[in-house]
């Protein structure tokens, strides 16, 4: 049996901890807010003033998308349109709505120096980005015996014509 003391003792700890748990959704929320890299497939996110901006990033772009609100779901993820965002410290994990896999990130520092840079545009700029951005991220180029430097090769004069 536990004396009157102890109860008090321990329901001060219930409502202590539970306490705590309840703010944790509210002090993980507003550590997404930075600049966040994926593991692969070359994307930098930007967490700010409730706006996830996605740049695609390769060794010679970075090319801003369009930003996307976020607002909060049932169980208290950060939403921005198709995916949720959950970090812990310098990591976190993004969800894109119909993918059976998670990515993951890391905090940056700051954005690639591209994303500062105007990269002007045209159509070999265009050509450059896009080759660039698959030799960088497609993985079965050899699986499918593409030679895509071959590709490149080929093709990019006609982009330099126009």
């Amino acid at each position: 049996m536990m004396s009157t003391k102890q109860r008090r003792v321990a329901a001060g700890m219930t409502v202590g901890l539970l306490s705590t748990f309840a703010l944790v959704p509210q002090a993980a929320a507003s550590t997404i807010d930075g600049l966040w890299e994926t593991d692969g497939y070359g994307t930098v996110i930007k967490i700010a003033n409730g706006e996830a901006t996605p740049y695609e990033t390769t060794r010679i772009s970075c090319v801003a998308g369009k930003p996307v609100s976020r607002s909060t779901d049932p169980t208290g993820v950060a939403r921005f349109g198709s995916f949720t965002f959950r970090a812990r410290g310098n990591t976190a994990i993004q969800h894109i709505d119909g993918s059976v896999d998670d990515r993951r990130l890391r905090r940056l520092e700051a954005l690639p120096p591209d994303c500062a840079a105007p990269g002007g545009a045209g159509p070999l700029r265009t050509f450059d980005v896009f080759w660039t951005t698959y030799a960088e991220n497609y993985p079965f180029f050899a699986l499918k015996g593409i030679d895509w430097t071959a590709v490149r090769d080929r093709y990019r004069h006609w982009c330099a014509r126009t």
